[in-house]
């Protein structure tokens, strides 16, 4: 494990999962859908489309239990935490991108917080 934070900014797009761990601890899942930077084209006069890479975000505790009440589809989110994995999907061969996060930002759209919690 790195002592790195890794911040990510996206949308929700499926909504909230919630579950019970063996101990007792609430746990949450959803997918944050994170778009690259699209810098301006001014030849074409357009703002051309960014790559996007979905990532499941996993929060545990009271964080999965703020989340599960206030993240819903659309949301625009802010999550951090020092803990990132990548696995391949054993179907597609697809890489899996999972962060466990210990900071959850709900934003607005002009980047004013609305909830913020963490563990």
């Amino acid at each position: 494990m790195s002592d790195e934070e890794i911040i990510l900014t996206g949308r929700v797009v499926v909504p909230p999962r919630v579950h019970s761990a063996a101990n007792g601890s609430t746990v949450c899942r959803f997918i944050l859908r994170v778009l690259d930077a699209r810098p301006f084209d001014r030849e074409s006069h357009e703002w051309p489309p960014g790559a996007r890479t979905d990532f499941t975000i996993t929060t545990f505790g009271v964080l999965a239990s703020q989340a599960a009440r206030a993240v819903q589809v659309d949301n625009h989110v802010r999550v951090a935490g020092s803990r990132l994995m990548v696995r391949v999907d054993r179907e597609d061969s697809q890489p899996i991108l999972e962060m466990t996060a210990e900071t959850l930002d709900l934003m607005m759209p002009d980047g004013r917080r609305v909830m913020s919690g963490s563990t």
